[in-house]
């Protein structure tokens, strides 16, 4: 064999093999390349959390910086205060409402805790619970909790708490987490309380009066009830979340708000109203008004719909007996029945008159009108 053609062949084979391990190699750069690139865009991808986590941070402080943790004499605790050192309050009827409900003619003497400054949140205090709100003028209120957040004019120097239970009990200073201190115990949105009227336990408010459904609401979120009647029918509302009375299910509870703005309490899907006339606590006299229109409720949330005991044992009304027939005229009654007598035979006779007189006839008194 010619070597001259052998070695023509060998060198495109070994030319062949070089160029595979160029590509081999070329493609390992590649690949490392690629591998730090996605290493890199990785990288990126974890960073944009904690991008977002000090955004919020700094959000949080910053919403954070006028409150603090002190200790306070007179309460006996700590509480929160704000940067000067003031004792900080929150609002009862705010409840956990975005919007402040203090009365416009009370607001100066309540400041809000704003939303200013750039330092961290104090030891102490849980920055998950901080934030701030924006109120109708612009104000950024500060939030704790989900409590909006204010200090009293009449607390001149730190340590101040003149503003506690005022209202009264509308106004109380606030531990670390964030609960009212010295509040007493919520009062029962709705409770369960036993009606002799009905012959048994009804749904009622926190002053004891009967509540009702009405039911053209169906479970509907909002009230059907006509305008024209809505007067005699006030609306059951709260500001915060219902409190359940013993013996309810807090799961039926719900706040719907109406298209006047009204947050209106419902259970087991019903809409709850008082009526007007209903006096004092006890009272159903809303009970099968509409005609059946109008019912109290039971533990479950249901319609009830028995008349109350009192129309249950209301005698029937007294029927008036029918008047006995009179005897026609010229006829006597001689029987004790009063049922009349035969004609007498034979025509009456005048009376006689003495000479000169006059004649006139009489009547007898069975003749006499009535």
């Amino acid at each position: 064999m010619d070597p001259m053609r052998v070695k023509a062949r060998v060198r495109p084979r070994r030319a062949r093999l070089l160029g595979g391990i160029a590509v081999f190699v070329a493609g390992g750069v590649a690949l490392g390349a690629c591998s730090s690139g996605g290493g890199g865009a990785s990288s990126n991808h974890k960073n944009t959390p904690s991008s977002q986590s000090a955004g919020a941070s700094a959000t949080l402080a910053q919403a954070a910086a006028n409150i603090d943790l002190a200790t306070n004499a007179t309460i006996g605790q700590m509480v929160i205060v704000d940067s000067n050192g003031k004792t900080v309050y929150l609002f009862v009827p705010d409840g956990t409402a975005t919007q402040s409900t203090v009365p416009a003619q009370f607001k100066p003497n309540w400041p809000a805790v704003t939303a200013v400054g750039g330092r961290s949140v104090a030891s102490g205090l849980d920055p998950l619970k901080v934030g701030s709100q924006t109120q109708t003028d612009g104000t950024r209120q500060v939030t704790y909790n989900g409590h909006l957040l204010y200090t009293f004019i009449n607390d001149a120097a730190p340590g101040d708490a003149k503003g506690q239970r005022l209202g009264p009990n509308n106004w109380f200073v606030l531990s670390a987490d964030g609960d009212p201190i010295g509040a007493p115990a919520p009062q029962p949105t709705v409770s369960l309380r036993p009606n002799a009227r009905i012959g048994q336990s009804i749904l009622v408010d926190a002053h004891g009066m009967t509540l009702y459904l009405f039911v053209p609401d169906g479970t509907g979120t909002q009230t059907t009830v006509p305008a024209q009647f809505k007067p005699n029918w006030p609306q059951l509302t709260a500001t915060g979340a219902p409190v359940a009375g013993t013996g309810l299910e807090a799961t039926k509870f719900s706040v719907q708000t109406q298209t006047d703005g009204t947050r209106q309490v419902a259970y087991g899907g019903h809409l709850l109203y008082t009526f007007v006339m209903d006096k004092a606590p006890g009272d159903v006299n809303g009970q099968g008004l509409g005609p059946n229109n109008w019912f109290v409720l039971d533990a479950n949330g249901n319609a009830i719909h028995a008349t109350t005991a009192t129309q249950a044992a209301a005698p029937a009304p007294a029927r008036t007996p029918a008047p006995k027939p009179r005897p026609p005229l010229g006829l006597v009654s001689s029987k004790q029945d009063g049922s009349p007598a035969p004609p007498r035979s034979g025509a009456l006779k005048p009376r006689a008159t003495a000479p000169g007189a006059t004649n006139v006839t009489r009547n007898p008194p069975s003749l006499r009108h009535p």
